[in-house]
């Protein structure tokens, strides 16, 4: 069944460092690696579209780095738009309209990076 011999004291501190070897400090290794990455990785680059504006906006770097975003959207104000679902592409509206019997008779949506005005219409 086990050694009866060992003190309860040394089975103690047997369990003690496995806990600490084996739960503690894999746990502290996973939270220092991401606060090192957070910490070195806090700068814009070539991919933040792909990213929430939210999460863009703490990017240093970035045009809307510590931007005041409204909670309101008014007229004259530029905006874009972005495909939820295609990893955050951004949407840009061309002056073409669909082929004369393809859907309805209104302007097409591309994938592209150009902002769009808000006016009354």
């Amino acid at each position: 069944m086990g050694d009866m011999t060992n003190p309860l004291i040394t089975i103690g501190l047997h369990f003690f460092a496995r806990a600490v070897c084996l739960i503690v400090l894999p746990i502290l290794c996973y939270l220092a690696f991401f606060a090192t990455h957070f910490h070195l990785l806090n700068k814009s680059g070539p991919g933040d579209a792909f990213f929430s504006s939210a999460f863009q906006s703490t990017l240093e770097g970035n045009e809307l780095h510590n931007s005041q975003v409204p909670e309101y959207i008014a007229y004259g104000s530029t905006i874009t738009l972005k495909n939820h679902r295609s990893g955050g592409g951004l949407l840009h509206s061309h002056h073409h309209l669909f082929p004369e019997g393809v859907g309805i008779t209104q302007q097409q949506v591309k994938v592209g990076n150009s902002g769009l005005l808000v006016t009354s219409g």
